[in-house]
């Protein structure tokens, strides 16, 4: 349920709170805004931030990179152990 006080302090709070100016009411006169305002830039934006894609290039080569060298140090190590034979043993 609701509280009709917590409705009517809210209204009033709505109610007292000032209105914002029109933006011609800044502008000096003879100057017509034919476009509007430029936005503003967030405060956390960092222009000369990493790009996420680059770390996420960097795990991923090192998540797919070191387990395929090791796979092919070991095969040229078995092969080589093996007496470098293309073949196992002639029929």
């Amino acid at each position: 349920m609701t509280d009709p006080k917590l409705i009517e302090q809210l209204e009033a709070a709505v109610a007292s709170k000032p209105k914002a100016a029109a933006p011609s009411a800044e502008l000096p006169p003879g100057y017509v805004l034919d476009k509007p305002p430029p936005r503003l830039i967030p405060v956390d934006y960092d222009p000369f931030a990493s790009n996420p894609w680059t770390s996420v290039g960097v795990a991923a080569g090192i998540a797919v990179g070191i387990p395929l060298l090791v796979l092919i140090l070991g095969a040229s190590l078995v092969w080589a152990f093996s007496g470098f034979a293309a073949t196992t043993r002639p029929d």
